[in-house]
Order: C-alpha cells, then structure tokens, then sequence
C-alpha cells in the first residue's frame, strides 16, 4: 500500500525536475528520463521512464505522451521501500 506522504514538492512543474506528463489520458506531474538504465528480470536494460506518485493509475499497454511523444507502458514497477513511487518503463508507439 502507498505511503501517505507529501509529494507535491518532488513534483513541482514550476520549480523542479517534474513535467506535465498524459498517462492514459490523464495530465499529471511525472519527472520524464528519456534512457533510464534499470533490470527487467535478469537482463539490463535502458528505457525511456516516468516516475509519478504511486495515486496515478496505470496499465501495461496503455498510453504515455512526454515531450510530444507518444509512448507504450512496457511496465509498470512500485518502488521500495513504501510503494509511494511508481515507474513506468516506456517504449516508443
């Protein structure tokens, strides 16, 4: 379960790292990596991510749209330790 902690400063599209990001049709706050190097079972892989606060709602094979580009959720990873972040792994469309 989610953490309820504040993370609307991390999130800040006016003041830090985060972005205006469309998740399944949904405008959120997500901070955008366009080659983030992660493990994917046991190979290492690089992939354009998304981290977003663990509320926003998202499913392999939906639809991600960053930088005007539009994008296919390969996976979607709840981080450690408190499940409060989210990753989505991304693959062009």
């Amino acid at each position: 379960m989610p953490a309820t902690e504040d993370l609307a400063a991390f999130f800040d599209t006016e003041d830090g790292d985060a972005e205006t990001i469309t998740v399944q049709g949904v405008s959120v706050a997500g901070i955008f990596d366009s080659s983030t190097e992660l493990m994917l079972g046991e190979v290492l892989v690089r992939a354009p991510t998304v981290l977003l606060p663990a509320t926003v709602v998202a499913a392999e094979g939906g639809l991600v749209t960053a930088r005007a580009v539009n994008y296919a959720i390969r996976r979607v990873l709840d981080l450690p330790p408190d499940g409060a972040l989210r990753r989505l792994v991304l693959a062009e469309a």
